[in-house]
């Protein structure tokens, strides 16, 4: 067994191994994807890149675990990408595969994320023995294609809301993987955010994504103020990004992810139709 770091010419195993473990929950790991087109549109847009991230176990030339890590210097945090691992001796392997990690990881990174299935007992068992806090278990949702939706409306960003948008985001979703500035700069033909407003009062928002080669979207935020809740204005901003997702032809299904605790949230997408895929859990530590 050996440690290599990872070179460009690996990548289509890596993506047959991932796809290969990932569609077995006690192996699954939340930030890959499913199916080889996911996990390679995910693995080609990470920062920084494989070959300076990811770290590979091999035996008698085969692969047999992977270990990776995204990094943002702009909220703190690396997202583990693994331990994913086919191996007798998991916990060995992925302990030695998360000290090569953890060494280029810059040490000003403090936290250190796990996203993973809630049948992953391996994963489970690693959070707790390096101490990774429980952030609670998650939903994955998702929509298929068909089906009526509700009436939607939202308006498209304008600038002059950003202060009150970055407010509710922070509020909302405290310490998430995009800030506000973030949101707003990713924004393209492909990456939505949506505004409800009502005169110079920002209301809420919406913000997801569609890939259109791999016949899918993703909603990733959905934020109401506190004060403006009970109108029907998730609702509303919901349907309107749904709409404009699915008006891509190719987008057969729309994911996202929630906390199994939040019960508004819950009862809004079961009655979108949204069904329940996973369960996920997230954990997260503190480098000392």
């Amino acid at each position: 067994m050996k440690l290599v770091s990872y070179r460009e010419d690996d990548f289509d195993r890596v993506i047959q191994f991932i796809a290969h473990l990932n569609s077995d929950g006690a192996h699954h790991i939340g930030y890959f994807g499913l199916e080889p087109i996911d996990i390679r549109h995910t693995l080609e847009e990470l920062e920084p890149p494989l070959t300076e991230s990811f770290v590979l176990a091999v035996q008698d030339g085969e692969l047999v675990g992977l270990l990776g890590a995204e990094i943002d210097a702009d909220v703190n945090r690396a997202w583990l990408y693994g331990p994913l691992i086919e191996a007798a001796d998991w916990h060995t392997l992925a302990d030695d595969l998360y000290a090569a990690v953890r060494a280029v990881i810059p040490p000003n990174i403090a936290q250190h994320e796990l996203f993973f299935d809630a049948r992953n007992q391996h994963c489970q068992q690693f959070a707790e023995r390096y101490g990774f806090k429980s952030r609670g278990d998650w939903v994955i949702y998702v929509l298929p294609r068909g089906g009526t939706l509700p009436a939607g409306s939202a308006n498209a960003w304008d600038a002059r809301f950003f202060e009150q948008f970055a407010a509710l985001h922070n509020t909302v979703f405290p310490n998430t993987y995009y800030t506000a500035q973030q949101v707003i700069d990713r924004q393209n033909e492909h990456v939505k955010l949506l505004l409800a407003t009502q005169g110079d009062d920002l209301q809420g928002y919406v913000f997801g994504k569609v890939d259109p080669e791999a016949g899918e979207g993703y909603i990733d935020f959905i934020g109401v103020d506190a004060r403006c809740r009970g109108q029907q204005i998730g609702k509303r901003l919901l349907a309107a990004l749904i709409g404009w997702m699915f008006a891509f032809p190719s987008v057969q299904h729309i994911d996202l992810t929630v906390s199994a605790e939040n019960v508004a949230a819950l009862g809004l997408y079961d009655s979108f139709g949204f069904a329940r895929e996973r369960t996920m859990r997230a954990y997260r530590t503190e480098e000392q």
